[in-house]
């Protein structure tokens, strides 16, 4: 049916499969799953609900889907193409954070602002139930790549930090602050890399 798993097709090639990555985004079931999943969180935020709790199912199907879909894809994905997506995504969840956790008022020439809310974000962190997750995340997408390769250290991150969100979903009631932007994050993610699979710039 055009997308099989890397067990079924380990010599899985991007270029080979593009129409059928597109197809799966644009309109398949697990496309739909997300969907259903946006438009849950966006009406639990409107009612002021608890997202996680009121999403948790359908939350766990999309994901489902596309981790038996979509990893050998983003696993074959050109090191140009991530390139280009991720520092987008990195900057909206950076403004997010400082948001969040603003810098402490001071005197400027004594601390620096992204120091300040990295230092905040990490305790707030590690205070919670997803500590060891989070440190594993936080070292495998920021600390230096030298002897990997581009490819081998964006699936790395990805894999980090899709265990911290399964993570923090278990311990909601303390990481809840922090869902919501990285939800978007991932939408985030998903959009632009559709976007660059269709050729956009």
């Amino acid at each position: 049916m055009g997308i099989t798993s890397s067990t079924e097709n380990p010599k899985f090639n991007l270029r080979n499969d593009t129409e059928a990555m597109k197809a799966l985004m644009k309109g398949g079931k697990c496309y739909d799953l997300l969907m259903e999943s946006n438009a849950c969180e966006d009406e639990a935020e409107k009612k002021n609900e608890d997202s996680v709790t009121k999403c948790e199912h359908v939350n766990k199907m999309w994901k489902q889907c596309f981790g038996d879909h979509l990893d050998p894809i983003i696993e074959a994905l050109e090191p140009s193409i991530m390139a280009e997506v991720e520092p987008a995504v990195v900057s909206m969840f950076s403004e997010e954070m400082e948001a969040l956790f603003p810098p402490k008022q001071g005197d400027a020439k004594e601390r620096d602002d992204d120091d300040d809310v990295e230092a905040r974000l990490r305790e707030f962190m590690e205070g919670g139930g997803c500590k060891e997750s989070f440190i594993t995340a936080f070292q495998e997408c920021t600390e230096d790549k030298t002897g990997d390769d581009d490819e081998d250290f964006s699936t790395k991150c990805l894999n980090g930090m899709m265990m911290l969100k399964k993570c923090m979903g278990a311990h909601s009631d303390y990481y809840q602050p922090i869902l919501r932007p990285v939800n978007s994050g991932y939408q985030l993610y998903e959009s632009l890399l559709l976007s660059k699979l269709n050729g956009g710039d």
